[in-house]
């Protein structure tokens, strides 16, 4: 009896300009039923099969990375780069905060010298930019601690 073997592998990369790029590869085939027997055999059925993902996303990544940009004029990378210059809203402070407080290594107050420590700036001079990079590391659990 035939077992099914099913890979998938997904993976995203950040572009300029907040954009993003990303390639998905799943795949299913049968492997021989008697192989639940040989454990190694299997594992190197499964890693044959991530492998492939992994390299057909990646061939697809450096296309798409090759491919010509996506033609923003100069004006809008202009506008693109004020907005990113603007402070923080008062929505991104409220939820760094609410973030904070959650997190295992920030207590008593030690937002305030995470951020002057991270950005060399106090938590309601951060640009949007920079607290939405916080908040995604706060969600991402990777909290950069200097």
């Amino acid at each position: 009896m035939p077992l099914k073997l099913t890979a998938g592998l997904a993976l995203k990369r950040g572009q300029p300009n907040y954009g993003s790029r990303s390639a998905h590869c799943q795949i299913e085939m049968e492997i021989d039923g008697r192989l639940p027997h040989d454990a190694a055999e299997i594992q190197t059925q499964v890693a044959a099969a991530y492998q492939f993902c992994r390299e057909a996303v990646e061939l697809e990544l450096s296309v798409a990375d090759e491919s010509p940009s996506m033609g923003v004029s100069p004006a809008e990378e202009a506008t693109c780069e004020a907005a990113a210059s603007q402070l923080a809203t008062a929505k991104q402070v409220a939820y760094i905060e609410e973030l904070s407080n959650k997190h295992p290594y920030l207590v008593n107050g030690s937002l305030s010298g995470h951020v002057h420590a991270r950005f060399e700036r106090r938590l309601n001079q951060l640009t949007r930019r920079q607290a939405s990079q916080l908040i995604n590391e706060f969600k991402q659990n990777q909290l950069i601690v200097r």
